[in-house]
């Protein structure tokens, strides 16, 4: 639009120069006025989509059994509750059951399309949000560990960050700093040096504020899978008189 009005003043208003300037302004402000409303609609739909995949998400991993347990119902409603709001949480769970767009999604498809959405330290904490509704009831069922590992896989994520990851919610409680350990990704040989190095390279990998994504969901699940590597590092280092 402001290409044509400004070719319009060019022929029609003298100075020509002037005339093309005046025409290509006009065109500016009314593609402002007529496109911006908009293309902001289409920003609050996207977000709204993420929200509603990571929804399905978890409810997938919660009935991969068979069937989800009322903790896990109570577990998945609560958490995306204290993330988004009531009435947010009211219009994901309306949109899940009115758009067959969403109800005919499988967990492989969401889980390819946030692997090309998202960088990998974005991946992991949805990997680390699903290992949290999986353990909402206190126990990860065999089902359940299954699915989220297929998931894993279709996320990109390796292998090592996978059982990084798990071992935050499998911690043998008779030797927890062996679950430390693998948290950190190294083995319990490792030298003083190479744990250092372990934990700066989680660090990098898995800050919240690298995280490139403005959802609340993720950034809630961030903090935590961070807290958890703090422990474990701590926790090493006590044990090493570090």
């Amino acid at each position: 639009m402001r290409i044509i009005l400004a070719i319009i003043g060019l022929i029609f208003i003298k100075p020509f120069l002037l005339g093309a300037f005046v025409g290509y302004s006009i065109g500016w402000a009314l593609e402002k006025m007529i496109f911006t409303p908009t293309q902001s609609k289409k920003r609050g739909s996207v977000s709204l989509d993420l929200r509603v995949k990571l929804l399905i998400l978890a409810m997938k991993i919660a009935k991969v059994d068979g069937n989800i347990l009322k903790t896990e119902k109570i577990f998945i409603r609560n958490y995306f509750t204290r993330v988004y709001g009531p009435d947010e949480v009211d219009r994901m769970f309306r949109t899940v059951r009115e758009n067959p767009k969403y109800l005919n999604l499988s967990s492989e498809q969401i889980a390819k399309e946030f692997q090309m959405k998202f960088n990998y330290g974005t991946r992991t904490t949805i990997l680390h949000l699903l290992f949290e509704v999986a353990n909402a009831d206190g126990l990860i069922t065999s089902p359940e560990l299954i699915d989220i590992q297929k998931i894993s896989y279709m996320l990109g994520i390796s292998r090592v960050d996978y059982m990084s990851i798990k071992a935050m919610f499998f911690q043998n409680k008779t030797e927890v700093r062996g679950s430390y350990y693998t948290i950190l990704g190294i083995n319990r040989n490792a030298t003083t040096q190479e744990i250092k190095k372990a934990y700066r390279t989680m660090a990098k990998k898995y800050h919240p504020d690298l995280i490139k994504s403005d959802d609340q969901a993720i950034k809630k699940s961030a903090s935590e899978k961070f807290r958890q590597i703090n422990e474990a590092y701590e926790g090493i280092k006590k044990e090493r008189g570090i």
